[in-house]
């Protein structure tokens, strides 16, 4: 959760530096409540991961999420956390 607070200083930045960019955030749903109808976000990708679920179903979560992803093909990807 602190990482999503965190960068939420450097999303306002972006927004008011490229204010008719495209941002998108990818985020794990226990987090997706603090970002969701956020104004500067105009796309929110939500990872469906559970800490204590399977790896099978984690690994086709991320999966998922990686073809959502491609599919929205951004021009510009930041990786505020470098974790996942």
């Amino acid at each position: 959760m602190g990482d999503v607070l965190q960068t939420l200083f450097a999303l306002r930045a972006l927004r008011a530096a490229r204010p008719t960019a495209e941002i998108g955030w990818a985020v794990e749903r226990r987090f997706a409540a603090l970002l969701e109808d956020h104004p500067a976000i105009d796309r929110l990708f939500v990872l469906e991961r559970r800490a204590d679920g399977p790896l099978a179903a984690n690994a086709r979560a991320f999966l998922g999420l990686r073809s959502e992803l491609r599919a929205w093909a951004p021009g510009v990807a930041v990786d505020a956390q470098g974790n996942l």
